[in-house]
C-alpha cells in the first residue's frame, strides 16, 4: 500500500468515526439536557464530550494539514512525539 493509498484510506475511516462520535455526542447532549441524571453519570459523558470536541478542533486540523502536505508531495516535518 503506498503512503496516498493509506492516508485516503485513513480519511476516510476517521471522517465516517468522527461522524458517528459527534452523533453520539450530539444525543448524549440532549440526553443530559432532558432528564436530571446522576452526577456519577454525567461527568464520564461531559469528559467524553469534551474530549471529542478538543480531538475534532485542534488534532484533526493539525492532522490534515499534514496529510494535505504529504498528499501535495512536500516533505512534511518529521513529527515530535509530544506535538
Amino acid at each position: 500500500m503506498t503512503v496516498p493509498i493509506g492516508l485516503g484510506i485513513g480519511r476516510l475511516v476517521f471522517r465516517a468515526l468522527n461522524a458517528a462520535e459527534a452523533l453520539f455526542a450530539v444525543i448524549i447532549m440532549v440526553a443530559l439536557a432532558a432528564g436530571s441524571l446522576p452526577v456519577r453519570v454525567v461527568v464520564p459523558l461531559a469528559v467524553a464530550v469534551a474530549v471529542l470536541a478538543a480531538q475534532m478542533l485542534l488534532v484533526r486540523p493539525r492532522l490534515s494539514r499534514r496529510s494535505n502536505a504529504v498528499l501535495a508531495g512536500q516533505d512534511a516535518p518529521p513529527r515530535a512525539p509530544w506535538r
